[in-house]
């Protein structure tokens, strides 16, 4: 399964340089397994919705998976992550 490579590479550039640009930046992603390791690695801490890390003015939130598929997860949390953290700005 394809976890990293230039396209991961190249999100978490995008997310610094809008971070370093003033904006506020949340990347939503799914909890493909995290192991102690795992969390350490990129200092993940547990949440209401799974996990959550802090990096160069960036978030990251990887949602509870429920099912995956190949590279398709199911993550019940969405709507209620959106609904919490979008209606704000709306």
């Amino acid at each position: 399964m394809d976890r990293g490579g230039p396209r991961s590479k190249l999100k978490k550039a995008l997310a610094r340089g809008m971070a370093a640009a003033g904006h506020q930046v949340t990347v939503l992603s799914a909890d493909q397994g995290f192991d102690a390791a795992t969390r350490k690695a990129v200092n993940a801490t547990t949440s209401r919705w799974g996990f959550e890390g802090h990096e160069d003015g960036v978030e990251a939130v990887y949602l509870h998976t429920r099912a995956r598929y190949r590279a398709l997860t199911w993550n019940p949390g969405v709507s209620a992550f959106c609904r919490e953290r979008l209606a704000p700005m709306i």
